[in-house]
């Protein structure tokens, strides 16, 4: 009888945990572009959205305005806001530090 219960209690966790994965919602991808509308930045936006689209993310774009800590702020709201990945196209390579260790430590990829 202890088997049986034992059984039971385990096909019933991994139904739940199957069910649970089946209504999963989709995953929610932040992007912080350096230069939203700059020629060479803003074709980054168009295939970003196709992408997410194609594979049932949410993706949100945000402008940084080539200001670096803009995007540490976006990163920290990626975070706060517990988004599932973040991409980062960097206004500036030598402030980039911050804003990879910051997701780092909030535990965005």
């Amino acid at each position: 009888m202890k088997k049986f219960l034992t059984l039971l209690l385990a096909l019933t966790l991994a139904l739940t945990a199957c069910m649970a994965l089946a209504e999963e919602e989709p995953l929610r991808i932040m992007l912080s572009n350096a230069y939203y509308t700059a020629p060479y930045c803003a074709a980054y936006n168009p295939a970003a959205e196709a992408a997410a689209e194609e594979l049932g993310m949410e993706l949100t774009i945000l402008d940084a305005a080539g200001n670096q800590q803009t995007q540490l702020e976006h990163a920290n709201l990626a975070i706060a806001e517990g988004y599932d990945g973040f991409l980062y196209f960097p206004a500036d390579v030598e402030g980039a530090l911050p804003v990879i260790e910051a997701l780092n430590d909030g535990g965005i990829p």
